[in-house]
C-alpha cells in the first residue's frame, strides 16, 4: 500500500472535492484526510470545531486546491446524502465537466460512507436490524458495479491518468469497539451479537456490492487495545492515517500504475500490452512445439531440419518463452494477490536459522576426493605424495556455496523487507561484494590457464549472463538496468578480459601482472566517479540502440563495486602462480623442462612455501588464520561503531569490502578438511544464482519485488487466526518450490543456447571445470579433459613425458583452430541478436 504524500494527494484529487457521510467513526478519517493536505490549517479547524461545539453538524475543508466535506449523517438518510448520491457518476462525460453542471455540481471524486451500525445498536433498541437495513438499502442502488470493471489502464500520462480514474464510492463495514474502554451504558447496547448481525447482512450482499465495502478497515483494529483509543470506539491516530490511505489507493492507484516499480497491489489495471509483444510471446510458445514437429524425423516435414537449430534449442527457447510469459501473467495482472511487505526482525531471524540448519544437515563431501580423473599427482621436496586436490584454493563447489549463501540472504532479505535495516544491509552488500570477488577470480583463472581471449568466448559469456535481464524488459516494461546485477558483473567481466588482454604477455610475470591490475583499478575507478563517461554511454545507447537507463543508478551500482573485483583478480594470479610453481615440482623428470618455460619472480619463494607448506609453514598457516579473524573482527567493529547509516557505509564500503573477503576466504581454505567439506544447499542455490535473483522480481515476488505474490489460500480457507500462520507458510512453501524449479530449468535452457550460440554441444563427464561464475557456466570453448585441467589453473602433468608446455599449446592450437572456424558463425549471431534488440526498442520504447 503506498503511503500518498500531501503533493501526490493535490496532484490526484486537485480541483476535486471528497465526500464523507456517517458517525464520528468516518468524520476521525475526514480528519485525517484534512490534516494529509494541510497540518496546520486542519489543527486550527479541529479545535474550530472543538469551540464552538458543532462536531454533529456538516463540515468543509479546503487545501492544495482539494475540497473535502463531511455529512452529518449516522442513520445515512438525510437530504443532502441523497442529492449528494444523485450526482455521483462513476466516469464524468463532457456535459458533466464544467458545461451543463456548474463546479459544484460535479460527481465527488470518492465518496466515504459510514454504516449506521453503531448508531443503530446504541439508539434503535428492537428495531435496531431494521434501521440498519434501511440505511444500507438507502445506498446499495449505488454499489451495483463492481469496482475492478471500473478501472482503466493507464498511460504515461500522468495527468490524463488522474482525469480518467473513475470515481469511487466506498462503504465502510460496522466497526467492533473495544469493549474493555466502554461505558457501560455502550457495551450493554453495543454488544458483539448485533455487531456481527450487522456486518452478517453486508457479507451476504451480492459479489459487486461486496468489492465497494472497505473490510480492510475491520482488520485494522485486530490487534485489539493498541488500536483504540480511550473511548474504545475512536481509533488511534496511526490507524486512521492507514484509513485514508487505503482509500486514496482505491482512487488513485490507477492513475501511476505505468510506473515500476509497481508499488501499488490494489484497485488498478496494468498497462496495455504491445500488440508485438503479445504476437512474439505467443509464436514462442506455440509455434515452437509445431516446429518440434517438424523437425522430429517422423513428418514429411523432415526438410526443416537442415533450415531450424536442434530439437534442444527449440525446447530451450519455448521454455524461455513460457517462462516469460509467466512473469508477465504473475506480475502484471491480478492472477495472483500482491500483499504489502512489513519488516518484522523476528521473522527475518526465523527463516534465515531454518536456512542455516538445512544447509548445515546438507554437508557434503567434494566429489573429487582421492586420486581420480581430476586429481593431481603431486610430490612435495621432502619426498611425500599428496594430490593436487588437497592445495586447491577456493574450489568450485565452495564458491557455489558462497554464491548460495549470498543468493539466499537476498532473497529472505527482499521477502520480509528488510532494506531498512542497517546491519542487514551491510551483511548483504558485503555478499553481493563476494560475489564480484568469486567472479573476477573465477574469469581471471580460466584466462591465465588458457589464454582464450577469443570473441566466442566473451559472446557467450555476456549472452549468458544477460539473456534474461535483455529480454524481460520487452515483456513487462521495465529496463535493462532495473535487474542491475547482471550489468554490474558483465562490466566487470569486461574489465577483467581488457585488464588481461592488453599487453597479455605481462600476465606471465606475478609483479606486472599485479601492477597491471592496479592500473585498471585506477582507470577504472576514474571512469565511475567521474560522471561524464558513463552518462555518454548511456546518451550513446539512447541515441543509437533507442535504450534508456539512468546513468547515475548505474555509477552508484558500480561504484560500491568498483574495487573488490580487483582483489580477486590479485588473488586469482598468485593462485595461479602457485599451480604454475608446484608443478615445476611434479615429477622430477618434467622439472628441467618446466624451469625453462617460466621465469623466476621474486613472489615465487613465499608461494613456494604455500605450494609446499611443512613443518617450517605451520606456523606461517597459524598465524595467517589469526590475523585474518582479527581483521574480520575489526572490520565488524569499524562498521558497527562508526558507519551508522546507508550513506556512510556506501561511501566506506568499496575500500573496506576486501578485508572480510579475503580474510573469511583464508580462513574457509585453511585447512583441507575444511576445503574438501561444503554445504549442499547453499551450493545447489548457487549454480543457479542468476536466475533466481532475476526471476525473482516476477515469479515470487509482486510489483517488481516491491510486495509478495499470494495464492489467496488464507482467505479462502483461513478466516480464523489458527489457520492463519499454516496457510501462509504454505503458500511461500508452495510458490518457493515452483520458483526454484522454474529457476534451475532457466538455467538449463539458457546454457543450451549459450552452446548454440558458441556453434558446441553440450558436454557432460565425471570432471568439469571450476565455472568462473555460477552465471556463465560456458564449457562450450574447452573439451572435457581440458575441463578437468582447468580447476583453478592446475595443469596436470603428462604421463607420457612431454613437459605440460607443449600440452597447453597443443591445446591453445586446437581451441585457436576451432575458435577461427566458427568466428564467422558467432559474429553473425551476435549481428542477429543486436539487430533484433535494436528492433525491438524501437518498436517497444
Amino acid at each position: 500500500m503506498s503511503e500518498y504524500s500531501r503533493d501526490e494527494v493535490s496532484h490526484c484529487l486537485g480541483g476535486r472535492r471528497v465526500v464523507f457521510a456517517g458517525d464520528s467513526t468516518v468524520r476521525q478519517i475526514y480528519w485525517a484526510a484534512a490534516t494529509r493536505l494541510d497540518h496546520e490549517k486542519a489543527h486550527v479547524a479541529l479545535l474550530d470545531v472543538l469551540v464552538d461545539n458543532t462536531k454533529h453538524e456538516n463540515l468543509h475543508f479546503e487545501a492544495e486546491g482539494v475540497q473535502l466535506e463531511f455529512i452529518w449523517d449516522p442513520w445515512l438518510n438525510t437530504s443532502r446524502l441523497e442529492l449528494e448520491l444523485r450526482r455521483f457518476r462513476i466516469q464524468e462525460s463532457v456535459a458533466d465537466i464544467g458545461t451543463v453542471r456548474t463546479k459544484s455540481e460535479e460527481s465527488a471524486a470518492l465518496v466515504v460512507l459510514g454504516s449506521p451500525g453503531l448508531w443503530a445498536a446504541r439508539h434503535g433498541e428492537d428495531d435496531y436490524f431494521d434501521i440498519f437495513k434501511r440505511g444500507i438499502d438507502n445506498v446499495r442502488a449505488h454499489l451495483q458495479s463492481m469496482v475492478d470493471s471500473t478501472l482503466v489502464s493507464p498511460t504515461a500520462n500522468l495527468t490524463r491518468n488522474y482525469d480518467l480514474a473513475p470515481n469511487q464510492i466506498f462503504l465502510a463495514p460496522v466497526q467492533t469497539p473495544w469493549y474493555e474502554s466502554l461505558s457501560k451504558d455502550r457495551a450493554a447496547t453495543m454488544t458483539l451479537e448485533k455487531i456481527n448481525k450487522m456486518n452478517n447482512y453486508l457479507e451476504m450482499l451480492s459479489w459487486d456490492e461486496q468489492s465497494h465495502v472497505l473490510w480492510a478497515y475491520s482488520r485494522m483494529t485486530l490487534d485489539g487495545r493498541e488500536a483504540f483509543e480511550d473511548t474504545g470506539i475512536h481509533v488511534v491516530e496511526g490507524v486512521g492515517e492507514r484509513k485514508i490511505d487505503i482509500l486514496l489507493n482505491a482512487r488513485c492507484n490507477s492513475g501511476v500504475g505505468h510506473e515500476y516499480p509497481h508499488k501499488q497491489t490494489c484497485c488498478m489495471r496494468y498497462p496495455y500490452r504491445n500488440s508485438l509483444q503479445f504476437m512474439l510471446l505467443l509464436s514462442l510458445a506455440f509455434i515452437g512445439p509445431s516446429l518440434l514437429r517438424c523437425t522430429n524425423g517422423r513428418t514429411r516435414l523432415a526438410f526443416l531440419q537442415g533450415m531450424l537449430p536442434s530439437n534442444d534449442i527449440l525446447s530451450a527457447a519455448r521454455f524461455l518463452a513460457i517462462v516469460f510469459a509467466s512473469c508477465w501473467g504473475l506480475d502484471r495482472s491480478h492472477l495472483l494477490q500482491k500483499v504489502e511487505r512489513h519488516y518484522e526482525e523476528g521473522s527475518f531471524l526465523a527463516v534465515c536459522a531454518v536456512f542455516l540448519l538445512a544447509s548445515l544437515l546438507s554437508r557434503r563431501n567434494s566429489a573429487h576426493v582421492g586420486l581420480g580423473d581430476c586429481a593431481q599427482v603431486t610430490k612435495r621436496p621432502t619426498g611425500r605424495f599428496t594430490t593436487d586436490h588437497d592445495q586447491r584454493f577456493l574450489p568450485r563447489e565452495q564458491c557455489d556455496e558462497w554464491k548460495g549463501w549470498m543468493q539466499a540472504l537476498i532473497l529472505i532479505y527482499h521477502y520480509n523487507y528488510a532494506s531498512q535495516t542497517l546491519w542487514v544491509y551491510k551483511v548483504v552488500r558485503l555478499l553481493v561484494s563476494a560475489y564480484i570477488f568469486l567472479s573476477a577470480y573465477g574469469h581471471t583463472l580460466y584466462l591465465l590457464k588458457t589464454e582464450d581471449f577469443s570473441l566466442r568466448r566473451v559472446a557467450v559469456v555476456i549472452f549468458r549472463l544477460n539473456l534474461l535481464s535483455a529480454v524481460l524488459p520487452y515483456v513487462v516494461m521495465t529496463d535493462y538496468n532495473f535487474y542491475y546485477f547482471a550489468p554490474v558483473v558483465s562490466f566487470y567481466y569486461l574489465v577483467t578480459w581488457f585488464t588481461l588482454r592488453v599487453y597479455r604477455s605481462l600476465n606471465q610475470s606475478p609483479l606486472l601482472l599485479l601492477v597491471k591490475i592496479m592500473v585498471a583499478a585506477i582507470i577504472t575507478s576514474c571512469i565511475i566517479l567521474i560522471p561524464q563517461p558513463v552518462a555518454g554511454v548511456s546518451t550513446l545507447c539512447r541515441v543509437v540502440f533507442r535504450m534508456s537507463w539512468d546513468s547515475s543508478e548505474a555509477r552508484f551500482r558500480l561504484g560500491l563495486e568498483r574495487l573488490i573485483g580487483f582483489f580477486g583478480m590479485a588473488t586469482a594470479s598468485l593462485v595461479h602462480r602457485t599451480a604454475t610453481i608446484r608443478t615445476r615440482r611434479t615429477f622430477d623428470f618434467a622439472t628441467a623442462s618446466l624451469s625453462q618455460s617460466h621465469q623466476e619472480s621474486a613472489v615465487d619463494p613465499l608461494l613456494y612455501v604455500l605450494a609446499f607448506p611443512d613443518s617450517l609453514g605451520n606456523p606461517l598457516k597459524m598465524v595467517t588464520s589469526t590475523v585474518a579473524a582479527a581483521f574480520i573482527l575489526f572490520y565488524i567493529i569499524v562498521t558497527q561503531a562508526t558507519l551508522n547509516d546507508k550513506v556512510q557505509y556506501n561511501i566506506g564500503h568499496p575500500y573496506m569490502s576486501w578485508i572480510p573477503i579475503l580474510s573469511f576466504a583464508i580462513l574457509r581454505n585453511s585447512h583441507h578438511k575444511l576445503r574438501k567439506t561444503y554445504l549442499g544447499l547453499p551450493a545447489a542455490l548457487g549454480r543457479i544464482s542468476l536466475e533466481t535473483y532475476v526471476l525473482q522480481y516476477h515469479m515470487w515476488l509482486g510489483s517488481d519485488a516491491t510486495s509478495r505474490l499470494r495464492i489467496g489460500l488464507w482467505d479462502r480457507f483461513g478466516s480464523s487466526a489458527t489457520w492463519a500462520l499454516p496457510l501462509r507458510v504454505l503458500e511461500t512453501v508452495l510458490l518457493t518450490a515452483v520458483f526454484i524449479c522454474v529457476s534451475a530449468q532457466t538455467r538449463n535452457a539458457t546454457e543450451t543456447l549459450t552452446q548454440w550460440l558458441a556453434g558446441t554441444k553440450r558436454t557432460t563427464g565425471r570432471c568439469r571445470a571450476v565455472e568462473s561464475s555460477a552465471e556463465m557456466n560456458d564449457k562450450s570453448t574447452r573439451p572435457d579433459d581440458e575441463e578437468s585441467d582447468n580447476r583453478d589453473g592446475h595443469q596436470r602433468p603428462n604421463s607420457a613425458g612431454s613437459s605440460s608446455q607443449n600440452t597447453t599449446e597443443a591445446t591453445a592450437h586446437q581451441q585457436g583452430d576451432a575458435g577461427h572456424s566458427d568466428t564467422k558463425g558467432v559474429r553473425r549471431k551476435i549481428l542477429v541478436i543486436v539487430l533484433v534488440l535494436w528492433l525491438g526498442n524501437l518498436l517497444y520504447r
